[in-house]
This record gives C-alpha cells, sequence and structure tokens, in this order.
C-alpha cells in the first residue's frame, strides 16, 4: 500500500501534508452511518479491526473526488491563526492514510521542521490493535504535530459527511454481493416501499431471496458446474413455502408492471431488459430449485428474446447481453439429445459464442459487468480453462471482500492448476479472518474450513493430513449441523476413499454409510453407495 507523495519543497512558508485515500473495497456495506455497526462493536470487544465506517469506493470517489486525493494545506511558522503556529511541521515524506473495510485508517509520516531535523515518525492506526501504539506515539509527538493529524482527520471525515448521499441501490447490491443477503433484502425493500412500481426492484427482492436459499443449501459454489457436483446431479432443494411463494410474487409483479410499459411503449428497452431479467430469474428457480429443465429453458428463451430486441433497439447497451451470451451458452453446452429436443421447440444456442458474449460484458458491461465476471469465473472452471477465472476472480474478491465463498473458490482454483502453497494460504487466509472476526468471516463454521482444506489435502495426495482434517469436521453431531448437506455427504465420502486408498475396507465401508445416511439423496451418497460395492481407486493421473 505504500505510496511515494513526497517531492520538492516549497519555497515560502507554507507547506502541505497530503492524505492519500486508497479506495481498498467496501470492506463493509456502504451508506450506514460513521462508526461500527452492532456486529462490528461486538468485533471490537473481541480485539480485532474496528471498522472505522461502511464507505465503499463509489461514496469516496464522490466524497473525495476522482483521483481520491484531499489536500490539506498547512502552515509552518505563524502563517496560520487557525493551526498551531511555529510547531516545526513541513511538508511530510510519506504519509499514507488507507481508508475502507476492516482495515481501518492508517496514516504514516515523517515531517521535518524549517532547518531540516527530522521529528518522530508518528502513525495513527483507527483500530483496536493501533490504538494502544497511537497513544504510546503520541507522548513522544510535540503536541502541535498531533493536533495537526487530529485536524487533517477531522477534515477527511467532514469531507465524507459532508458529501454525496450514498446511492440506496448501490449500497444494496454491495450487501448482496457480500452474501449480507438477509441485510441486501432488507434494503431492497425499503427502496421497493418507496418505489413500489419500479419492476427492477422486485427482481432484486427475488434474487436476493433465490441466491439466500442457494446460499443456504451449499449450492453457491462455482464447482456445481464442474466435475462431480454439477448442477443436474444436484439434489432438489426444498425452500419454505414463504420463500418460494414470494418469489413467484415478486416475479409475477415484475412481469406486469413491464408489460405494462411495454404495452403503452413498445420501444420501451428499459421495460424489455427487466422484464428479461424476471424470464431468466424465474429460469434459474425452475432450475435450481425445482429441476424443472424444459419450462426453465421457455422462461429463458423468452428472457433470450427480449434482451435480444434491446440489442437491436440499443446496440450500446452492453448490459442487455448478459442474458443473450449467458442463454447461447447454456443452450449449446446441453447433451445431444436435450439439444435435439431443444431444437425441435425453437431452442438454439452456440457456446464459444456464448462465451465471447460473456466476456464482453465482464469487459464493457455497466450495471452487469460483476455478473458477467462471475458467470466467467464458474464457465472457465467448467471448461477446463481455471487459469483464466483466477485473475477475474481477484479482482471480485478485492471489490467484495466480505464474500468469503470467493476466497474458498480461489483456493480451488489455485488447487485446479497445480499450486498447492497458494491454494493452503488461501485457506490459511480465511481461518485468520475468521479467527479475527472480520466482517463476513463470522459467517463460516471452523467445519466448513476443515472440510476444504481436508478436500484439498486429499487432492494433493496427502492422506494423512485429509484425513485428520476431515475427521476435525464431522467428529460429533454438532459439528455436522455447521454442514451443508452436500459437504456433509463429501466429508464423509472423502474419509471412505482415504481408507480405501490405504486398504482399510472396513472403515471406508462404515464411512460410505455415513455419507448416505446424512444426506441420501446428495450426489456423493449415491456415489458412497457405488464404493460399499467397488472399492475406491484414483484415475490414473489423479
Amino acid at each position: 500500500m505504500d505510496r511515494d507523495v513526497g517531492g520538492g519543497q516549497a519555497d515560502g512558508a507554507e507547506r502541505s501534508v497530503e492524505v492519500v485515500l486508497l479506495a481498498v473495497g467496501p470492506e463493509a456495506a456502504i451508506g450506514h452511518p460513521i462508526g461500527p455497526r452492532r456486529e462490528e462493536r461486538n468485533t471490537a470487544q473481541a480485539g480485532a479491526f474496528l471498522e472505522l465506517s461502511n464507505i465503499g469506493r463509489r461514496h469516496v470517489q464522490n466524497v473525495l473526488a476522482v483521483n481520491l486525493h484531499f489536500i490539506g494545506t498547512i502552515a509552518n511558522g505563524g502563517g496560520n491563526g487557525d493551526l498551531d503556529s511555529g510547531c516545526g511541521v513541513g511538508k511530510a515524506d510519506d504519509v499514507h492514510t488507507v481508508i475502507g473495510g476492516f482495515l481501518g485508517c492508517v496514516v504514516l509520516g515523517k515531517s521535518h521542521d524549517g532547518e531540516g531535523e527530522d521529528e518522530e515518525v508518528f502513525h495513527i492506526f483507527f483500530n483496536l490493535r493501533g490504538f494502544q501504539q497511537c497513544i504510546a506515539d503520541a507522548r513522544t509527538m510535540k503536541i502541535g504535530h498531533l493536533m495537526k493529524l487530529i485536524q487533517i482527520f477531522a477534515l477527511v471525515l467532514a469531507g465524507v459527511s459532508g458529501g454525496q448521499a450514498a446511492d440506496p441501490k448501490a449500497e444494496a447490491l454491495d450487501l448482496f454481493y457480500n452474501m449480507d443477503f438477509d441485510d441486501a433484502l432488507a434494503a431492497f425493500e425499503k427502496i421497493l416501499a418507496a418505489t413500489p412500481n419500479d419492476a427492477e426492484f422486485h427482481n432484486h427482492v427475488a434474487h436476493t431471496l433465490l441466491f439466500r436459499e442457494l446460499l443456504r443449501n451449499g449450492a453457491l459454489e462455482s464447482q456445481m458446474v464442474s466435475g462431480n457436483n454439477s448442477f443436474i446431479r444436484r439434489m432438489k432443494m426444498e425452500p419454505p413455502a414463504e420463500v418460494e411463494r414470494r418469489f413467484f410474487a415478486e416475479i409475477e409483479l415484475s412481469m406486469a408492471i413491464t408489460q405494462a410499459a411495454i404495452t403503452k411503449n413498445p420501444r420501451d428497452t428499459r421495460a424489455m431488459q427487466t422484464q428479461a431479467t424476471a424470464y431468466a430469474l424465474r429460469a434459474n428457480y425452475g432450475f435450481l430449485v425445482r429441476k424443472s429443465w424444459l419450462a426453465s429453458l421457455g422462461d429463458s428463451s423468452k428472457g433470450y428474446k427480449l434482451a435480444s430486441q434491446v440489442v437491436q433497439l440499443d446496440p450500446k447497451n452492453t448490459d442487455a447481453l448478459l442474458l443473450v451470451g449467458g442463454y447461447d451458452y447454456i443452450v449449446g453446452s446441453l447433451t445431444w439429445q436435450m439439444r435435439l429436443l431443444g431444437a425441435a421447440a425453437g431452442f438454439h444456442g452456440d457456446k464459444a459464442r456464448g462465451l465471447r458474449t460473456l466476456e464482453l460484458v465482464g469487459r464493457q458491461g455497466n450495471e452487469n459487468k460483476r455478473d458477467a465476471q462471475i458467470t466467467l469465473c464458474a464457465l472457465y472452471r467448467r471448461e477446463g480453462q481455471t487459469a483464466r477465472a483466477i485473475p477475474l476472480l481477484l479482482e471480485l474478491i478485492e471489490t467484495f471482500p466480505r464474500n468469503y465463498l470467493m476466497r474458498f473458490e480461489l483456493a480451488q482454483m489455485y488447487a485446479a492448476t497445480g499450486e498447492r502453497p497458494k491454494a493452503l494460504a488461501v485457506l490459511e487466509e480465511i481461518r485468520r479472518r475468521k479467527d479475527l472476526n472480520l466482517p463476513g468471516y463470522t459467517r463460516i463454521s471452523a467445519e466448513k474450513i476443515y472440510y476444504e482444506t481436508g478436500n484439498l489435502q486429499f487432492w494433493f495426495d496427502d492422506l494423512d493430513n485429509a484425513a485428520r482434517s476431515l475427521q476435525r469436521a464431522t467428529s460429533s453431531p454438532e459439528q455436522m449441523k455447521e454442514l451443508d448437506l452436500n459437504t456433509g455427504a463429501l466429508a464423509f465420502m472423502r474419509q471412505g476413499q482415504i481408507y480405501d486408498l490405504r486398504k482399510e475396507r472396513s472403515a471406508a465401508q462404515g464411512s460410505y454409510r455415513r455419507a448416505i445416511q446424512f444426506a441420501p439423496e446428495a450426489e456423493a451418497a449415491k456415489e458412497s453407495q457405488r464404493y460399499l460395492n467397488t472399492p475406491y481407486k484414483r484415475a490414473q493421473g489423479n
């Protein structure tokens, strides 16, 4: 994070201290009042980082302009009666401030007086761990230096609090992409209460309900579309009846509102694109939750046609291409039997063209850029192009640092490319963040981390450590409650496979039976059923 802000010293009495604001990503939901929320106060009491404020990248840019700089000019030698005079503060050679997320605010610097003598290096950390150091340093710092730093920080906060109000939609989306689905739902509902006829937010509510359910069922990992954990083989989900009713009610409202707008103006591209999104969401629900393939294809086709019309009417609308590219890829990826049936029903797709279209949205999209990038990460893995996904995922992690699932995905991607140290280092970083109670990471169970670690160790052929990690995840009924059905079944199946590789057949069969008992409908349970009769053997090259 170091940045050199030094330079030649001015000839006059005035010198400047530059506080560089680096928007390192919206670690917390933007738009809340400055100061910790309840969960961050609890974090502070636990001795971890105290979140300074919920300031996202967009808000910092609004407040402090595009270059993210705030310049405070400070008089030296009696030049300004409002500031402490004659304290010998000159131009700061190295002053760095980081505001954003759990990193808090850090000021580091070295000052010089008019005679060129170095004063004490000073630093202020606006988090609990740095607070004691700040106090210790203040004792050795000239009072004028300390007062000027306090004034600088006060000006920064004044600029933030007096800037433009954060965009409520941006706040809600930040919560959504950081997987704070309960808070995101509340934020979207608040917007919807003020604008009940805005179909876009009916879509957002439905989207949040769906993804919250997918997360609860352990169904958000991109590995669902690669390897042994494909969408099609995942067991059917059973969301609460109220969630399902609410989802379809929001979709129906969105469709009714947009249809009225399209009837009034057949060239209303905003209404058409919003309706296309509603069809896509209903298709996703049918595909992921209800397993109703043909109905989902029908909804996907309707969304595709609407999005294609939007592009025809407004060729510069890159966001509309998200549904076009996604539909192309999905239909082009179906088995030849399903493609044949789809073609007879008017469904046509091209997988390669779909990927190219999604890549375009990932580069040039506006509101749908992040959705395209997330989709590409999953599809690159599915296509065996994991190395292409890693840079995208690193960018997404920086943008949505509370989304712990992205870090789990990164570990798996490093493992898939044979980078064992990096893969295990990512898991260790997740464990560190959980231990520090950093925002977003308190939601992860220790058992989930043990499972992911053991799973990677298994594929790296580190069987002893893999067995220990997996046993730590599954050693008691209380621990098993922390795992979703798919993960729990996989944990038992992996232990059985380890026993088989060690030629401990009886123990292996016991683990396979536990997998079947834990989640009979899970794919891992069905695979375990086969291993009861035929011992597991690694495929050649694995």
